[in-house]
């Protein structure tokens, strides 16, 4: 092969394998999994910014793929964070989710399946609100767990749904407790659109359901 088509991995990177693999000149690749810094490796661990393996058990593996549209923590903090299961398939990885099925998602790096999850997730979340399902709760994650967690606003619809299927409460009788329209009423449940969380609130009580805060740590 020819010795200009080979990169060297910088010496911070602890794949525990410095031979060099033919990648493109703009990129360096690992030679442990394979692929490129923005990826994965086929033990569930991604690389860090800068280009490194951490171990296994380190919290910063799942704390550098935060964002707005998901997130990756050590333990689950809600009854609505769902554990993903992923697959790699060549140079793609797939996740699923066993407690909402209907999500299944494809990227080329695991931020980018995360974030297509979390897509899915809001698709599945209407598809229960259209069949007038109820949402499910999250099972037990494993530890360390890749976890998909809607932002807070979807948790507490979330909830404000599954008591309405609790209650036998639909939209329109939604709207009649509340003095509002129908379109009102079902915008509360519409996870795609924002709702102020003092009406959320007041749908839960007339649901005898109270809704509660508690701030953590990260």
């Amino acid at each position: 092969m020819d010795q200009s088509a080979r990169l060297t991995l910088p010496a911070r990177h602890r794949c525990g394998d410095d031979q060099a693999i033919p990648a493109p000149p703009t990129q360096t690749a690992c030679p442990a999994c394979r692929l490129l810094p923005d990826a994965h490796t086929p033990n569930l661990v991604p690389h860090l910014p800068d280009g490194t393996h951490p171990a296994a058990n380190d919290a910063r593996a799942f704390s550098v793929l935060d964002s707005s549209a998901a997130s990756c923590t050590a333990q689950a903090r809600s009854l609505y964070s769902y554990p993903i299961h992923l697959h790699f398939e060549r140079s793609v990885v797939r996740l699923l989710c066993p407690d909402i099925p209907e999500i299944d998602a494809v990227g080329d790096t695991l931020r980018q399946g995360l974030a297509y999850a979390m897509t899915g997730l809001n698709a599945a979340l209407a598809l229960y609100v259209k069949e007038g399902r109820k949402i499910p709760l999250a099972s037990a994650p494993t530890d360390p767990a890749l976890v998909l967690a809607p932002p807070m606003m979807t948790v507490v619809k979330i909830m404000l749904w599954n008591a309405m299927c609790e209650e036998g409460v639909n939209r329109a009788e939604l709207a009649r407790r509340m003095g509002c329209t129908r379109v009102a009423a079902s915008r509360l449940v519409d996870f795609l659109l924002p709702s102020k969380i003092a009406t959320l609130e007041r749908a839960l009580n007339l649901l005898g359901r109270r809704l509660t805060l508690v701030l953590e740590a990260v």
